[in-house]
């Protein structure tokens, strides 16, 4: 399985195995990394999925991913996954506010 697949499975309403969230997150951070030492823009994601998130269409993949395990399992610091990749975007300047 690769992110997509696991992307959708999860906005079906199925239950990722923890297999499945290592996965994600491992894959999370090659994505923030990937960012970070590259100009090459991130990949947008499936409107399907953004929408089962509550997110905004053609939101970046690695915020989608980030948001899924932020829901699936928490993590115990200051800044949820989501707004840490939120900041990195905004270091690459792939985001402007």
């Amino acid at each position: 399985m690769n992110e997509d697949e696991l992307m959708i499975k999860y906005s079906t309403g199925e239950i990722l195995n923890e297999n499945e969230i290592n996965y994600l997150e491992d894959k999370l951070i090659i994505l923030v990394n990937e960012v970070r030492l590259s100009h090459a823009r991130p990949t947008i994601a499936n409107d399907h999925i953004c929408n089962f998130l509550g997110i905004r269409n053609e939101s970046f993949k690695m915020s989608c991913i980030a948001t899924i395990l932020d829901r699936i399992k928490p993590i115990d610091n200051n800044m949820c996954r989501e707004q840490q990749v939120f900041h990195v975007l905004l270091q690459a300047k792939f985001l402007y506010y």
